[in-house]
C-alpha cells in the first residue's frame, strides 16, 4: 500500500484552500444586496436613483433584492422611540407613526397611505411574475409615480393581468412574506441597505458617500480611487495607507511608521460633513508623512476634554498633542499654524468655516429644559435664512422630536425639501401636517398653492386659495384677499363664498358701491338670506350713503332666526339718528333679550324712554343699571347728569357732574372725552365755572393739545377773575393752532 508523499498532501491542502477561498469570494460577490423601502418614500426614490446606476456600471444590478416595509394587521405595531432624523440620515420611519389616511382599509397599511400598499404589492408581484422587467419598472416609477398603468404598458407588462393578480390571496401571501423579513430584522425605516448582513448607512447620505462605502465593501471595484470627498472619513480605507481629503479628492499616502506617527485630531461640529469646511489636509500637507489625522466628533468625550480648557467659537478645530515639541518639525508646525497652547494640546481654530459656531453650537447646547425646543427651531430658522438648509433641517427635526405640534417647523422643513432637494410630495405632506395643526397657518397655505399650481392641480390650488383669502381677511390684508377672490370668480362665477368674501374685502377697502352688486348676487344665489350677509349688505349701503336701504337690511339681520348683535347695534344707531324712538325702544328690548351682557342696549333703552317722555322710568332704569356687572358707573353718572341738565335741575346736575368727575380722576377714561366736553359746556351755560374747569382739565389730561378745551378754560378763568390762568390757556390754544 502506497502512501502519499508530503508534497502531494501540501498540494491537496493548497487546492482545497484555493477552492474554499474561491467559493467564499463567489458567495461574497454574489450574495444579495437587500434594500428595504416604501415606494412613496422620497428618500427611497432618491436612494434608488443613486444606487441603480452604480450597480449597473459595476454589473451588480442582479444582486439587488427589494424588500418592502408595511404593517400587517396580524402582528402588533412596532414601537420606535426615535422622534426625528437629520437630513443627512433622513428616512421615513414606519414604526410608531400613523397612516396618513388616518385609517387602515385592509390587512396591510403603510406610512404614506393605502395607495402605497397597493403600489408595493404591484412591485412585489412584478418581481415574482416578471423578474426581468422589475428593475426597469422601478426606474420608470421613479420618473412617473402617478400612472402605474402607463409604466407597465411601456414595458410590456400586461396591465389587466397585473391588476387581477394583486387582488389574489396568492399575491397577498407573497407580500406578507416580503415584509416579514423586515419585521424579523426589526427594520422600520426606509431606505435601509444591507450588504452581506452589514448595514450600509450611507444609503441615506450623498451619492459620493454611498460610492465610498460600496467601494470599501467590494461591491464596486472600479473608480474607487480619487473620488470626491468633504472629509477623510468618506474615503475608502486601504491597509497600510492613510486616506486624506485633499482639495476635495481622496489622496492616499503610506501610513507613517509607528515610531514616528503622531495622532492629530480634527474636531468637527455635529454633522459637519455637510458643512463647506476647508480640508485640514491642505494645511498639514508638508507634515503628512509624520501625522495620522483622525476626525473627532464634537460630541465625543475626548473632544469635550480637549476643548474644556479653552473657548472655541469656530470649527473645525485642529488638536495637536503637546508631545510634537519633541520632534524637530513639531515647533515649526505649531508656529506655522499659530497654535494656542491649552493644557496638553496645541489648538488651532480654522477660520475659513462658513458656519459660525455661536449660531449652531452655543445656542443649541447651552440652553436647557423647555427652552431647548425653541432653541433648535430658532437655530434652524437662522441657518435656513443663512442658506445652510441641511444644517437647518437637522435642527428642525430635533425640534419636532421635542414638540411635534409646531406648524412653523413642519412648514419650514417642507420648504427645505421642496426647494433644495426637489422632494415635492414629501414637502407637500409636511405642509399638510402644518395645516392639520393650524388650519389657518398662512405660510403653509401659500406653499400648498405653489405645490398644486406647479403640479397643475388647479382645483386643489383654487381650494387653498380660498382658504388663504379668508385668512387674509381675518388678518386685515383686504387687498390681497380681494385679488384672490377675484381670481376664483373668473373660473367659478357662481361660487357664493368667494363672492361674499370679495364683497367683504371691498367694503373694508372703502369701496361699498363696488361691493353692493356682489352682495345682491349672493342674495340671488342663496335663499333665505343669511344674517351675516344681510348685516354686510346693510353696512355697504350705509357706507355708500343709502341709509334707507341700510335700515331695511339691518332690520332683516335683526329679525332673523339667529339675529346679529352687530346689526342690532348699528340699527339702533340709525334709529337714534332718525329720532325714531319707538322703533329704537323695540330694538333695545330685543337686544337685551338676546344679549343681556351687552350694556349698550340698556343705555339705548333709557335714552328712548327719555325721548318718549317717560322720564321717571328712564331715571329709574339708569339707577337700576348700577347693579349690572358690566355697567360703567361713569357712563351712568354722565347720563344722569345730562338728564338733570335737560330738566333744568341745576343742583342735581352739579351733584351728578361732580360725582362723574371724581370717578374719572380716579380712573381716567379717554373714550368719554366728548361726553366730558359736553358736560363741561353745559356747566358753563349754567354758570358753574369751577365745575367746568374740573371737566376741561380732565379733557386735557387725556388730550393736552385739545384747542377747544384750552379756549373754554380761558373763558372760565376770565369769569372767575384769574387773569394769569386765562392768559396761559389762551396762549396754549394759539400755539396748538386755535
Amino acid at each position: 500500500m502506497k502512501t502519499s508523499s508530503p508534497a502531494k498532501k501540501c498540494l491537496l491542502i493548497g487546492l482545497l484552500a484555493s477552492a474554499l477561498a474561491a467559493a467564499w469570494l463567489f458567495l461574497r460577490e454574489s450574495s444579495p444586496l437587500d434594500l428595504y423601502i416604501m415606494p412613496y418614500c422620497p428618500y427611497a426614490q432618491k436612494a434608488l436613483s443613486t444606487l441603480l446606476p452604480m450597480l449597473k456600471a459595476a454589473g451588480q444590478q442582479n444582486r439587488l433584492k427589494i424588500h418592502y416595509l408595511a404593517l400587517d394587521a396580524k402582528f402588533k405595531r412596532p414601537q420606535d422611540t426615535r422622534s426625528g432624523y437629520p437630513v443627512e440620515n433622513a428616512g421615513c420611519s414606519l414604526a410608531g407613526r400613523p397612516d396618513e389616511t388616518g385609517k387602515q382599509e385592509g390587512r396591510f397599511s403603510s406610512l404614506h397611505g393605502q395607495g402605497e400598499v397597493e403600489e408595493a404589492m404591484r412591485q412585489a408581484a412584478i418581481a415574482k411574475r416578471w423578474p426581468g422587467k422589475f428593475l426597469p419598472y422601478l426606474e420608470a416609477f421613479a420618473q412617473n409615480q402617478k400612472d402605474w398603468r402607463q409604466n407597465c404598458a411601456a414595458l410590456g407588462i400586461p396591465v389587466d393581468e397585473l391588476a387581477a393578480l394583486v387582488k389574489t390571496d396568492e399575491a397577498k401571501e407573497w407580500f406578507a412574506e416580503n415584509i416579514a423579513d423586515a419585521r424579523k430584522r426589526k427594520i422600520y425605516k426606509s431606505p435601509a441597505l444591507f450588504v452581506n448582513g452589514r448595514e450600509v448607512k450611507s444609503i441615506r447620505k450623498s451619492a459620493a458617500a454611498l460610492r465610498h462605502e460600496l467601494c470599501s465593501l467590494g461591491v464596486i471595484k472600479s473608480g474607487c480611487d480619487g473620488v470626491a470627498c468633504k472629509a477623510a472619513t468618506q474615503c475608502p480605507q486601504k491597509p497600510g495607507y492613510q486616506a486624506v481629503c485633499q482639495k476635495s479628492r481622496c489622496v492616499y499616502r503610506r501610513a507613517p511608521a509607528a515610531a514616528d506617527a503622531v495622532t492629530v485630531f480634527a474636531i468637527l461640529p455635529f454633522e459637519c460633513n455637510a458643512c463647506k469646511i476647508i480640508p485640514v489636509a491642505d494645511l498639514l500637507a508638508p507634515w503628512l508623512d509624520h501625522l495620522n489625522i483622525q476626525n473627532l466628533d464634537l460630541e465625543t468625550p475626548l473632544a469635550q476634554d480637549i476643548l474644556r480648557a479653552c473657548s472655541v467659537k469656530e470649527f473645525p478645530v485642529l488638536a495637536l498633542p503637546s508631545g510634537i515639541a519633541a520632534f524637530p518639525w513639531g515647533n515649526e508646525l505649531a508656529a506655522k499654524l499659530q497654535a494656542t497652547k491649552a493644557g496638553e494640546w496645541y489648538l488651532v481654530s480654522i477660520n475659513n468655516t462658513v458656519i459660525p459656531f455661536q449660531i449652531y453650537g452655543h445656542i443649541r447646547r447651552d440652553v436647557k429644559g423647555v427652552h431647548m425646543d425653541f432653541s433648535r427651531s430658532a437655530t434652524g430658522f437662522l441657518l435656513h435664512q443663512a442658506g445652510f438648509d441641511r444644517l437647518a433641517a437637522n435642527d428642525y427635526w430635533a425640534a419636532l422630536g421635542k414638540n411635534p405640534n409646531d406648524p412653523q417647523v413642519w412648514n419650514n422643513l417642507g420648504a427645505i425639501l421642496y426647494d433644495q432637494q426637489k422632494m415635492r410630495q414629501s414637502a407637500a405632506a409636511m405642509f399638510g401636517r402644518a395645516l392639520k395643526i393650524d388650519h389657518d397657518y398662512e405660510p403653509a397655505l401659500r406653499n400648498m398653492i405653489r405645490y398644486h399650481m406647479e403640479e397643475r392641480q388647479n382645483a386643489e390650488a383654487a381650494s387653498f386659495k380660498d382658504r388663504l383669502a379668508w385668512v387674509l381677511c381675518r388678518k386685515g390684508n383686504w387687498r390681497e384677499a380681494a385679488a384672490l377672490f377675484n381670481e376664483t370668480l373668473k373660473s367659478e362665477p357662481l361660487k357664493y363664498d368667494a363672492r361674499k368674501g370679495l364683497a367683504w374685502a371691498l367694503v373694508r377697502l372703502d369701496q361699498p358701491a363696488e361691493a353692493i352688486p356682489h352682495l345682491l348676487k349672493c342674495v340671488d344665489l342663496r335663499q333665505p338670506v343669511e344674517t351675516d350677509l344681510a348685516n354686510l349688505l346693510a353696512g355697504a349701503y350705509f357706507r355708500a350713503g343709502q341709509k334707507s336701504e341700510a335700515l331695511k337690511w339691518y332690520r332683516q339681520a335683526v329679525q332673523g332666526v339667529r339675529p346679529s348683535q352687530e346689526a342690532a347695534l348699528n340699527l339702533a344707531g340709525l334709529l337714534r339718528e332718525a329720532n325714531d324712538w319707538n322703533d329704537l325702544l323695540t330694538v333695545a328690548d330685543t337686544g337685551i333679550r338676546h344679549w343681556p351682557e351687552q350694556i349698550d342696549f340698556y343705555f339705548e333703552r333709557t335714552g328712548a324712554l327719555w325721548r318718549l317722555c317717560q322720564q321717571q322710568e328712564s331715571i329709574k332704569a339708569l339707577n337700576a343699571l348700577r347693579q349690572h356687572p358690566n355697567a360703567p358707573s361713569s357712563r351712568i353718572d354722565y347720563e344722569l347728569a345730562w338728564r338733570s341738565a335737560e330738566r333744568g335741575e341745576r343742583d342735581a346736575f352739579d351733584r351728578q357732574a361732580k360725582q362723574l368727575f371724581q370717578a374719572l380722576r380716579q380712573k381716567p377714561n379717554p373714550l368719554l372725552k366728548q361726553e366730558m366736553i359736553r358736560i363741561s359746556k353745559t356747566a358753563v351755560e349754567l354758570k358753574l365755572y369751577r365745575l367746568a374747569v374740573d371737566g376741561f382739565n380732565l379733557v386735557l389730561a387725556c388730550e393736552p393739545s385739545n384747542i377747544e378745551a384750552h379756549r373754554l378754560l380761558a373763558a372760565c378763568y376770565e369769569a372767575l377773575g384769574n387773569g394769569r390762568k386765562r392768559d396761559e390757556h389762551s396762549q396754549l390754544a394759539k400755539e396748538f393752532g386755535g
